[in-house]
């Protein structure tokens, strides 16, 4: 493994002096002064970070940039993330200003091309995969705000910089992010907001929810302080952790269905799961025997998974980003067969709402009010609501389904305590397990495409969805089944252990231009978060 790292660093080393050659000979032929002056200055930089450490603000981004694309190369590039840039070449940054020798203004137009950059890059293994990965972009999430390890705010004039430039370019990538504390300037959540006003597609991760996550899931909380989003919205430390943040999805609407039918799948009548163990004469019978599909599921899951682990680690390690992560050096052992400090491997559950909403029906329509026996809700949903039941159309029943029984995204506690049932269920099940390396297993409750990938392969389910119809997307409500606003939304998704939710979760709001006002944006953040 060491002779590895030497091999791929000698590479690397040659990689970025090529940049240096190249640039030394575009400078020859360039007829235009100020260009001729620049191209000589990029290949001193490549010169100088080819081996050795950075001195300057320049070089430092320059070799951060490097190191992205050598990891993307050896890897592959999905989700390979920036990181906390605004704290990992502040000080950079801050000395070259103590010495004027550089401005902000050139600070922000490196920025910018950093961002274009990032937009070239394209993974066109993706192009196959683009109705659950959302497409070839890379995801390269960079972060800036949050705290440092004593907890104190963390936000310096180069995050403002990074999002000012965010805010003009709106560039595809990188996928930016801001972590929020109580401390968190109001400045910072202000231009935050009018960011996102005026078009830019930018997170808000919560500071006081993800630290103790992470500090109960076993980082130190100095580390956990530490943390940067990975892709989406997956919490991991930059140079600690080996996350495996997007390894494996769950749908829970399919266990469900599974649960209803004994077992069997209702497109392909094929028995996937496991039959139920007694009649599902009540909601608690229902509820146990969904359980117990559940964890069949993950079981299945992490078997699975273990193999793929293994053969990663056989056939694709990755001495580079190894050399990158604390202890995998100390250790002697690549990243992909447990060198890093902490490891994980996670699973994602999909269709929260969709499961929530429809356990919802049946614990009312069958259970409570008893107007359709399971028998008949079974029926009526495995024709996609055709046909006629009882004098009644089924779709006539689907609206029934959709309006007279309280939805997700409502502040309607009836419900709600059913999603939190749910995504408690889900999250202590996952976190019983092991990966392949020995790491800890842990949940997220986020979808990118994948609620719409298995959306195609779930039938019609009892909140009204129909057959092949996307699944509900992260931990927001079912589109359309929300109607109180954004703080019910959100008060519905208050009511979830988030601490549990350790990977993890997301909602999307989406507001017109016109309705953010930016004096309402910061409370509803604010309150939601604290």
């Amino acid at each position: 493994f060491l002779e590895s790292v030497i091999i791929v660093l000698d590479g690397s080393k040659e990689f970025i002096q090529r940049f240096s050659i190249l640039a030394t000979e575009l400078a020859e032929k360039e007829g235009n002064r100020n260009r001729k002056k620049e191209l000589y200055e990029i290949a001193e930089i490549c010169s100088n970070i080819s081996g050795n450490p950075p001195s300057s603000f320049k070089e430092a981004f320059q070799l951060l940039y490097f190191t992205h694309v050598i990891a993307g190369l050896e890897d592959g590039g999905f989700a390979i993330s920036i990181g906390r840039i605004d704290q990992d070449i502040y000080s950079f940054y801050a000395e070259d200003k103590k010495k004027e020798a550089i401005t902000d203004e050139e600070v922000q137009f490196l920025i910018e091309c950093f961002y274009l950059k990032l937009t070239t890059l394209w993974n066109y293994v993706l192009h196959k995969g683009i109705i659950a990965a959302e497409g070839p972009p890379l995801t390269a999430n960079l972060t800036i705000g949050g705290v440092d390890e004593k907890g104190n705010d963390a936000t310096n004039q180069l995050s403002y910089l990074f999002l000012d430039s965010y805010k003009k370019l709106k560039t595809v990538q990188p996928t930016f992010s801001v972590r929020v504390h109580d401390k968190s300037p109001d400045d910072l959540l202000v231009k935050t907001g009018e960011a996102i006003k005026s078009g830019a597609s930018i997170a808000l991760f919560n500071d006081i929810v993800m630290i103790p996550g992470l500090d109960n899931l076993g980082y130190t909380i100095e580390d956990a302080r530490g943390y940067a989003p990975i892709g989406c919205v997956e919490p991991t430390h930059t140079y600690k952790s080996f996350g495996c943040t997007n390894a494996t999805q769950l749908n829970i609407v399919k266990c469900l269905e599974l649960t209803l039918n004994n077992g069997t799948d209702m497109f392909t009548r094929r028995a996937y799961g496991i039959e139920n163990t007694k009649k599902l004469s009540s909601y608690q019978d229902l509820w146990d025997e969904f359980s117990n599909q559940l964890s069949f599921f993950v079981k299945n899951l992490v078997e699975t998974m273990s193999f793929l682990e293994k053969a990663i680690a056989e056939l694709n390690p990755q001495p580079f980003l190894s050399a990158t992560i604390d202890d995998c050096i100390e250790r002697g052992c690549d990243i992909t067969s447990g060198g890093a400090k902490y490891d994980f491997t996670t699973t994602q559950l999909i269709g929260l709402s969709t499961v929530a909403d429809s356990l919802a029906v049946i614990k009312k329509m069958v259970y409570e009010e008893k107007l359709f026996s399971l028998e008949e809700l079974i029926k009526i949903v495995s024709k996609n609501y055709r046909g006629t039941y009882n004098g009644k159309k089924g779709e006539e029943i689907r609206q029934i389904f959709i309006n007279k029984v309280p939805k997700f995204g409502n502040d309607n506690d009836y419900v709600d305590t059913i999603a939190h049932d749910v995504a408690d269920l889900f999250c202590k099940e996952i976190l019983k397990h092991k990966n392949y390396r020995g790491g800890k297993y842990h949940p997220g409750i986020y979808s990118t495409a994948f609620h719409m990938a298995f959306g195609v392969f779930t039938a019609a389910s009892a909140d009204g969805r129909k057959s092949r119809e996307p699944l509900s997307n992260g931990v927001g409500p079912t589109n359309g089944r929300d109607k109180n606003g954004p703080t019910a939304i959100l008060n519905s998704i208050m009511k979830l252990d988030n601490e549990l939710i350790t990977n993890g979760n997301s909602v999307i709001l989406a507001f017109h231009p016109n309705t953010l006002k930016i004096e309402l944006f910061l409370p509803l953040i604010r309150t939601y978060f604290e």
